[in-house]
């Protein structure tokens, strides 16, 4: 089968999203070995790093010889484990935040893409807008009023595609994506536009499948938002499952084809597919 618009968004995007998920992997192995190192080598003094932001007054008329700092950023032997585990928890919340940028970025492409190809499908699009191409398309469905958490996009999947509606809560992992994609996109702009902060607003909003995958932890006057290396891991293959079912059930409605491991092999011939047991891993 040629490779069409549709395969080509799906790949693109778990493309970018194994490179998220793989340069977590390779920063949370280099802080474990090298605090495992440090902390195994008795040859290695107590105070490790210090470090200031110097900062200088931009307004005068030469370029001062001197700058000014207050604070510093210290690191020893006595904070270090709970530094890596702050600084692995900080760049986990922050490669969630970008795996939901793709995975924004993908529905809004195959979204339009079903629009696309199909001319009797609900799109909830105000008659003004232009959906005559790929590209006004995208830009409609951008400039939709009611855009909160891209719930318009599920929406028109959710309307359209029989495959879609009939597993987003019902499926084998037992994951309600109703709630998971709510729950993904206040996680990302808690991170981005909170610092990670959650307010009494943000915790309200919040569904039960929260607790899966993330903690909350009171540090002085503010709740902050956490996450380990593993659940991370396992929220990155949620998104990647979540991809591929989008990607199932809009080949579903446009082309009539049932997707298996069989026409997955035939139209993507570069992509492995590994089976696990309970000894071994091996690359079918």
């Amino acid at each position: 089968m040629e490779l069409n618009k549709i395969q080509e968004h799906f790949k693109a995007a778990i493309k970018e999203l194994t490179l998220i998920a793989g340069r977590n992997g390779v920063l949370f192995s280099l802080m474990v070995q090298s605090t495992e190192r440090i902390n195994g080598n008795q040859d290695i003094g107590h105070s490790l790093i210090s470090a200031g932001l110097p900062f200088y007054d931009i307004t005068v008329k030469e370029k001062p010889d001197t700058h000014m700092t207050c604070e510093q950023y210290k690191l020893n032997k006595d904070n270090l484990n709970d530094e890596v585990s702050m600084i692995m928890n900080r760049e986990c919340l922050l490669y969630i935040s970008q795996a939901y940028e793709v995975l924004e970025s993908y529905l809004y492409n195959q979204v339009s893409q079903l629009i696309m190809l199909n001319g009797d499908i609900q799109v909830f699009v105000e008659p003004q807008k232009n959906t005559s191409t790929f590209t006004s398309t995208r830009i409609a469905l951008k400039r939709l009023r009611d855009r909160k958490n891209n719930q318009h996009l599920i929406n028109i999947l959710r309307a359209n595609c029989d495959l879609f509606s009939l597993h987003e809560s019902s499926n084998i992992y037992n994951i309600d994506f109703k709630d998971w994609f709510i729950m993904l996109s206040i996680v990302r702009n808690c991170v981005i536009h909170n610092r990670s902060v959650v307010t009494k607003e943000i915790k309200s909003a919040l569904p039960k499948c929260f607790s899966d995958r993330f903690t909350m932890v009171d540090k002085g006057e503010m709740t902050i938002l956490e996450i380990n290396f593993g659940h991370c891991s396992q929220l990155l293959l949620d998104i990647a499952n979540y991809m591929f079912f989008i990607y199932k059930a809009i080949i579903k409605r446009c082309y009539k084809i049932d997707l298996n491991i069989i026409s997955v092999k035939e139209m993507f011939p570069d992509i492995r597919f590994i089976r696990f047991t309970n000894d071994k891993t091996e690359i079918i």
